[in-house]
């Protein structure tokens, strides 16, 4: 009595569907073990039970292993398994994410913050961004969908060509 607790709240769930790519997912729970990510993961493996266990053993040796959930979905596709990890996420907001890009703890933040400001809104996108790793450079991201003048034919573009991080 008396002892306070400090208690993690996940207010994110990041969905990450997958075929095919263990090593891009490997990569990437192993970047966001290292940076401290903060929010709940739930991966959907479309692939085999054999490489199934191979990512639990993986996900074993991770600091963030607590936070990060499994869910076997063999044969599904990407929509398909997306369906099922929101369906299972408790938390206020989730997003999409890609199993070969890399979420930024502090920009999922200020989705948040503009969100929970936002009332009306009920999604926001991230911008995509070009590092250069040679000169150090940042550059946007050429999304031509997202820079037509029209809202309803850069909508229509964008659903045949891309997928954007939306939360």
């Amino acid at each position: 009595f008396g002892i306070k607790r400090k208690y993690k709240i996940m207010t994110i769930t990041a969905c990450i569907p997958t075929l095919n790519r263990k090593d891009f997912l490997k990569r990437l729970l192993n970047y966001y073990s290292d940076q401290g990510f903060p929010y709940q993961i739930f991966v959907g493996i479309s692939d085999s039970l054999e490489i199934l266990n191979e990512l639990e053993e993986f996900k074993s040796s991770l600091s963030i292993a607590n936070q990060i959930s499994f869910f076997h979905a063999p044969g599904m596709g990407v929509l398909e398994t997306l369906r099922i990890l929101i369906g299972a996420a408790s938390t206020k907001y989730c997003i999409l994410q890609s199993d070969d890009d890399f979420l930024m703890h502090e920009t999922l933040k200020e989705m948040m913050k503009i969100l929970e400001d936002k009332n009306d809104y009920i999604g926001i996108n991230g911008k995509a961004l070009i590092l250069d790793t040679i000169t150090g450079s940042l550059s946007d991201y050429a999304m031509r969908e997202l820079t037509n003048n029209k809202a309803n034919l850069r909508l229509q573009e964008f659903s045949q060509n891309y997928f954007a991080i939306h939360m």
